[in-house]
């Protein structure tokens, strides 16, 4: 209800555990008053039409898990978790960190991450190139092990090379084998993943980090291997994996056809690893969407957990 969460706070001194699925208080309503939760260890906000500088005089010394989620708080919601953990603690023993906004400014998330020393695992939007670089090079957030980021605009990332790199140098600074440097080897990162809205944008993506520039010839070549994927679903249409309306007998005359068609795709040896990557993912995703449709009701049996 509105304006009942400061009563909440400022009551509830045992908490351990604070979900607040929609905090929508008036735009009049002042931020809660300082107050301390000691017992605290998670807290879930999701701020609905409420800017998060609202909850900035809440004091949580041992949290360990936060997940917040914004959507009106131009840049707010990082100051405010800020805000937050200096007040509540020299060192914060977080481990867990997990938010949605916006807008993330330059500057903001290591500056945010330097009152983390403890945090294992981070799921956020995707940061600026030199905030990803600040994971890479200054010695914060060692014990993290975990890291995703989260990608909304397709455009934004795929014309944004600096990004790619610093993503890339996180990858074989983080996840490889430890290295000389002036700094005391930080933890192994053991996931490191980028994750997107639709499944389409995956191909553009992962060419997109990997640096691959499509040739002058790509195009020609891809309708060629095109061409000769469609003659071979003529003559065998099982390979879809679709519903058959007539079989066909295998002749010679067949046999004979589909030895040429494979011969051709044997004899093309000019190939693109990009190429061949983002076709194979494309059908990928083809046949996945095509079995999820498809997908049998097993109901509690154990082939239905393994299919799972």
């Amino acid at each position: 209800m509105r304006n009942s969460i400061t009563r909440v706070v400022t009551s509830a001194n045992f908490l351990e555990s604070l979900t607040i699925l929609e905090l929508c208080e008036t735009s009049g309503t002042p931020p809660i008053p300082i107050v301390t939760l000691p017992y605290l260890r998670k807290l879930q906000v999701k701020f609905c039409c409420t800017r998060p500088d609202f909850l900035i005089n809440l004091r949580i010394p041992i949290i360990e898990e936060i997940q917040m989620v914004s959507y009106h708080d131009r840049g707010s919601l990082l100051s405010t978790l800020t805000e937050i953990l200096t007040n509540s603690s020299g060192s914060s023993p977080l481990k867990v960190l997990r938010f949605r906004t916006h807008a993330v400014q330059m500057g903001q998330l290591p500056d945010l991450l330097r009152l983390t020393p403890h945090l294992i695992h981070l799921n956020m939007p995707l940061p600026h190139e030199s905030d990803i670089e600040a994971l890479v090079t200054q010695p914060i957030v060692p014990c993290l092990e975990s890291c995703e980021f989260f990608v909304d605009d397709v455009a934004f990332m795929s014309h944004d090379r600096g990004r790619a790199a610093a993503l890339n140098n996180l990858a074989s600074s983080r996840c490889e084998m430890h290295r000389p440097g002036p700094f005391p080897d930080p933890a192994r990162l053991r996931s490191l993943e980028l994750h997107f809205d639709r499944s389409r944008w995956i191909p553009k993506q992962k060419t997109t980090l990997e640096g691959w520039e499509p040739a002058p010839a790509s195009l020609g070549a891809s309708e060629y291997l095109r061409g000769l994927r469609l003659a071979l679903h003529e003559e065998v249409p099982e390979l879809e994996l679709c519903p058959l309306r007539r079989r066909k007998k295998f002749d010679k005359r067949r046999v004979g056809k589909v030895k040429e068609i494979l011969n051709l795709v044997e004899g093309f040896d000019w190939v693109e690893v990009g190429e061949i990557y983002v076709r194979v993912v494309l059908s990928l995703l083809a046949c996945l969407k095509g079995l999820t449709a498809r997908q049998p009701d097993f109901g509690d049996s154990p082939f239905a957990q393994k299919f799972e």
